[in-house]
């Protein structure tokens, strides 16, 4: 390499730019389609143990104007039991998103 007139050195360091795992990491996030992969399926289960105990289904968190954010009984139900469990809030669209999913067709 040297003959060629390559400089060694240099070559590291483009190496080690190259395998430097937190670049390959940064360069390789994109935003994903879900949040979460179990996120769904648990606010879905969380809809059916909500219809079978109030007799109908949770109506959508809503806005609020209110200092404190949503009020939704629903909503505020599903974060005591996400938030000890998976140590988050769940999203508030997705959990809107799965409602209206939820729902029967006409």
């Amino acid at each position: 390499m040297s003959r060629c007139g390559a400089d060694l050195s240099e070559l590291k360091k483009q190496l080690n730019t190259l395998i430097d795992p937190q670049l390959l990491e940064h360069e390789s996030r994109q935003p994903k389609g879900r949040p979460d992969p179990y996120l769904e399926p648990l606010i879905r289960e969380l809809i059916k143990i909500w219809g079978d105990a109030v007799g109908k289904g949770p109506g959508k968190t809503g806005e609020d104007h209110y200092k404190g954010g949503r009020t939704s009984p629903f909503y505020q139900w599903c974060n005591q039991i996400a938030e000890p469990g998976i140590g988050k809030k769940l999203p508030r669209d997705l959990v809107d998103t799965v409602i209206d999913l939820c729902k029967p067709d006409g």
